[in-house]
């Protein structure tokens, strides 16, 4: 009777979890028209499932730790030789800053979201890269866009070299996800 109460508790408590997680992503996880999933940020670490966790914000100042969280419509698959996985900071209308996965730091085939450290974290992705842009604004008020996007191969195409061809490989850019916040730059 005992392991009985207990095998029932250990499964209340495991559907609990996967529960949580599927409520985060139906909550805060949105896809729109074009295929592109949102993305949310917080001044402290988004963990998978935990957003309701955490205090959402769409406003930062320089001094303010920043990260993300980005969904991904589905999940991201696999990358075959010569595809990457791209992270591009726009402000105002500009690209400002562009950023590679490459290799082992390509995110796994099975996941559909990742958390990105942006801002004043300790643990800036790309070595504090994202950082370096913001802090290289202007005083004032900007408009900053996050962008997640993968290269998919589409096709080869064949180049004069010479007097050969070379055969190269074209990719299509895929967008994942996307979030735009406000940074005021102080």
């Amino acid at each position: 009777m005992r392991r009985k109460h207990l095998l029932f508790v250990a499964a209340l408590c495991a559907l609990c979890l996967i529960s949580e997680d599927a409520w985060a992503k139906k909550k805060f996880k949105k896809v729109d028209s074009k295929g592109i999933a949102n993305m949310i940020f917080a001044s402290s670490g988004i963990g998978k499932g935990k957003e309701k966790r955490v205090t959402l914000k769409d406003t930062f100042t320089s001094g303010d730790k920043i990260y993300a969280r980005a969904y991904f419509p589905r999940k991201v698959g696999r990358f075959k030789r010569g595809e990457s996985c791209h992270v591009h900071i726009w402000v105002d209308g500009k690209v400002v800053w562009r950023g590679s996965y490459s290799g082992k730091s390509l995110p796994n085939a099975s996941w559909d979201q990742i958390q990105l450290y942006i801002h004043n974290t300790g643990d800036d992705d790309f070595k504090g890269g994202m950082s370096r842009a913001l802090k290289g604004l202007s005083t004032g008020k900007h408009k900053v866009t996050i962008t997640v996007l993968r290269d998919k191969f589409m096709k080869y195409k064949y180049v004069k070299a010479g007097k050969g061809v070379t055969k190269k490989p074209v990719y299509k850019p895929v967008y994942l996800s996307k979030g735009t916040f406000t940074y005021v730059a102080k």
